[in-house]
């Protein structure tokens, strides 16, 4: 994410995933997202958000 240190994004990204209860990532709707993110079908946020939260780690 230009404009996001790589820590920093994935710091903001743990408080923006959280697990429901049958174990896949809901997304957080709101000002935790970064205000540049432009809102793709909410599938394709959802994986792009998953992949990069896994690849951080």
């Amino acid at each position: 994410m230009a404009g996001y240190p790589r820590g920093e994004f994935a710091a903001m990204l743990e408080t923006t995933l959280k697990k429901s209860r049958s174990g896949r990532f809901k997304i957080a709707e709101g000002p935790k997202m970064p205000p540049d993110f432009k809102s793709p079908p909410r599938n394709e946020k959802l994986d792009y958000l998953k992949n990069y939260y896994i690849s951080v780690y």
